[in-house]
């Protein structure tokens, strides 16, 4: 269900987005007086319909005076809106939105929709907002970012904030553009919202972020949770056949085509539509009369389709699933009669009580066209609606039926023909692979019967779907595709013999490269019995390898390291401790457990360290912990100023006392083009991993704000580290506020 642009504002408010002082107006009068009332010297004078683009069709104008508001109402109201959601006919302005006047320093866009592929709500938006967002969407889709919400979590600070940075908000305006995020995401998920958009959304010139404009509209599954939505529904701006439609709880489109379709189920739908369209027809409308559909909805179905005065012909394609095709074939039967339906009728049915459905219509009297497959229905309907003679075949004449037995077999042919060349390519791959003695052979041989496996399935579903849902094809087809995979030769000459005699170099391909796959498993495991045993002899080759030593990697944070399956009782190397002690680090043993300590200068020199020791203790079993070797922090000076923030606790929002400091930090950074890691840390009072969280959210959001001061993003990198690294005693508030905080480390 969609709403006018006032009624979103007004849910938006609620939910406390910003939106401008603003009053609808149902006559020029009414318009006049909402200027009044509102004050000012500026207005906009807007038309309300339920579609885009009102400004490119004249539907906003500025007005600078009351006479100016008069005028424009008086165009506005009553005309013909054309733009170009509504299509050539336009859609009439009943009603006007009278608003105040925006000092508008620049446009954003921001949008919410539910993404099928993730299952959640997508945040959109872009620096480009405006009337030519969707030129945008199409020729630079690289300027909308997008937001995928986690529903448990919702939009948090840090992604809000990130998300405004990346639209181009001005530091002063990106916690309430992150605000304004949230609160527009709330409202979409409680309301039951399927659309949510405010474009443009604005800064002003006192920094204000500000909702020029929404647009919502809501799942009409969901509307009986929602009575106050419901009561603003403008049925004016609703197709008169879809407002009797929803009254039926049909779910009805009207399109612009010429044939009725009546159909059970969404997807079946859209399929039937697809199908008459590739049979040439045009659809008159989406109609899902549900899986319930009784008597009266059918006939009622039919008189909303009849009150298009386009309608030619009308296809009933229903598949008997949870409704019985008997209930159908009565509601189309009474349908008719009470009608007294004077356009061809087209009926397919498939499914439960199939037979009994299709003896009830025969035996109705009335002149009803009956199909046994989508095929062939949308041909007779394609033909009934142009007035032509309605074909008697199986639906396949729009193809022809040669045609697509040569396309099966010759698709069979090719993939036969390229399971031969794989089969001879692996063999002797295999045969080579044998002689050097390597582990490849078992892969290569698995890739021959993966090759196998997959190109016959493919043969399968080539045959499948080019038969699918036409009964009468695959039975005039058995001979010519099933039973190439299970007859083998007898059915090919006679695909082959009847229809393609232009396939016969693919298929001597098949016959000298695999030609008795399609025989059967049997036939390839006689004809290439030597395959197996060479697959055989190089899997006991491989084991044969399998015992051969190999080095392990040692990683951190913990690290084994083993070859031996029998411990060995180590010594400290004299070597590496004098090594460690060399870098500021510390080494030490205890039975067979390396413990290693200190800090070291850079990421690079930790990896030294470890490198040693692997080497040192190479093919013997050591357990290493070096949770305390650390790059050491050193925060160098940028000129006179080093970044030290402290937060609050348990709180990622930058404080407002450090705006002045990452303001002063930010342009020495851009100044000096300084690249570096922004760290941040917590104190011990939470668990490890909220620790690790809070912290690197900290980090996130002083590197947001720095980038939204310009500097470079690709300049920056932000982590968090938790509370292993205290600069303080945690014993104390002083030295947890302290702790609490995030620093700056300059790259290298």
């Amino acid at each position: 269900m969609k709403i006018h642009e006032y009624q979103g504002k007004e849910i938006l408010k609620k939910y406390g987005v910003p939106v401008p002082r603003a009053i609808p107006a149902f006559s020029v009068d009414d318009a006049i007086k909402a200027a009044q009332a509102l004050g000012g010297s500026v207005w906009v004078v807007k038309a309300q319909i339920h579609a885009g683009g009102r400004g490119k069709g004249g539907g906003v104008k500025v007005a600078k005076s009351m006479d100016e508001v008069k005028q424009y109402a008086e165009q506005i109201l009553g005309m013909q809106l054309v733009t170009h959601q509504t299509g050539p006919e336009g859609q009439k302005v009943r009603r006007l939105l009278i608003e105040e006047g925006a000092d508008i320093q620049k446009e954003y866009y921001l949008g919410m929709v539910i993404d099928r592929a993730t299952q959640k709500v997508c945040v959109m938006a872009s620096s480009e907002g405006g009337m030519n967002i969707e030129e945008v969407a199409e020729h630079t889709p690289e300027l909308i970012h997008k937001l995928f919400v986690n529903p448990v979590t919702g939009v948090t600070d840090v992604e809000g904030d990130e998300l405004a940075v990346r639209m181009g908000m001005p530091a002063e305006c990106v916690q309430q553009a992150r605000t304004t995020i949230q609160k527009l995401y709330q409202a979409f998920v409680e309301t039951d919202a399927d659309l949510a958009e405010i474009n443009p959304l604005i800064t002003t010139g006192d920094h204000r972020v500000v909702a020029l404009d929404a647009k919502m509209n809501f799942d009409s599954n969901a509307l009986y949770r929602h009575p106050e939505i419901v009561e603003m529904r403008d049925l004016d701006e609703e197709d008169p056949a879809e407002i009797e439609a929803s009254k039926h709880d049909l779910a009805y489109i009207s399109l612009d085509g010429n044939i009725g379709c009546l159909v059970n189920g969404a997807g079946l739908a859209m399929a039937t539509m697809d199908t008459i369209k590739l049979y040439g027809g045009e659809p008159a409308n989406f109609l899902d009369v549900g899986g319930g559909a009784s008597t009266e909805k059918v006939t009622e179905a039919f008189k909303i389709m009849l009150k298009n005065p386009n309608l030619k012909a009308i296809l009933v394609n229903i598949f008997g699933g949870i409704m019985k095709c008997d209930v159908i074939a009565e509601g189309v039967i009474a349908a008719a009669k009470q009608v007294h339906l004077q356009v061809p009728l087209v009926v397919r049915m498939k499914g439960t009580n199939e037979d009994l459905g299709k003896k009830m219509l025969a035996e109705s009297g009335l002149p009803i066209i009956t199909a046994d497959t989508m095929a062939q229905a949308a041909e007779r309907v394609v033909a009934a609606a142009d007035g032509k003679p309605i074909p008697t075949g199986d639906g396949l004449s729009h193809f022809g039926k040669t045609g697509l037995v040569a396309g099966t077999v010759a698709s069979v042919a090719s993939v036969a023909a390229t399971v031969g060349d794989k089969v001879g390519d692996v063999a002797e791959g295999v045969v080579d692979t044998v002689k050097d003695v390597t582990g490849d052979a078992i892969d290569l041989a698995g890739n021959a019967i993966h090759a196998v496996n997959d190109a016959a399935g493919d043969a399968v579903e080539v045959v499948g779907d080019i038969l699918e849902g036409t009964v009468d094809v695959v039975k005039d087809l058995a001979g010519g595709a099933a039973h190439l995979a299970g007859d083998a030769a007898g059915a090919v000459t006679g695909a082959v013999t009847g229809a393609v005699a232009g396939a016969g170099a693919a298929l001597g391909t098949v016959g000298s490269g695999a030609g008795k796959v399609g025989g059967g498993l049997w036939s390839f495991i006689k004809r290439f019995w030597w395959l197996a045993l060479l697959f055989l002899l190089a899997l006991w080759l491989l084991s044969r390898c399998s015992d051969q030593p190999t080095s392990v990697e040692t990683t951190a944070p913990a690290v084994s390291a083993s070859t031996s399956a029998t411990p060995v009782e180590l010594t400290l190397d004299a070597g590496l401790v004098d090594l460690f002690k060399s870098k500021g680090a510390s080494i030490g043993l205890s039975g067979n457990r390396l413990t290693l300590a200190g800090e070291v200068e850079s990421d690079a020199v930790k990896t030294q360290l470890l490198s040693a020791v692997k080497t040192t203790y190479v093919n013997q079993i050591v357990e290493i912990n070096d949770s305390a070797l650390w790059v050491k922090n050193a925060v160098a000076s940028l000129g006179a100023t080093k970044l030290n923030v402290e937060f609050g606790a348990g709180v990622s929002e930058v404080p407002a006392s450090a705006y002045e400091h990452l303001k002063e930090f930010a342009a020495q950074l851009k100044q000096n083009n300084t690249k570096g890691e922004v760290l941040g840390h917590s104190d011990s009072a939470g668990n490890e991993q909220a620790n690790l969280l809070l912290s690197d959210a900290r980090a996130k959001a002083v590197m947001i704000y720095m980038v939204a001061q310009g500097v470079p993003e690709a300049n920056l990198t932000a982590k968090g580290y938790g509370s292993v690294h205290p600069i303080a005693s945690n014993d104390t508030e002083d030295g947890r506020a302290r702790n609490r905080r995030v620093e700056f480390m300059p790259a290298k």
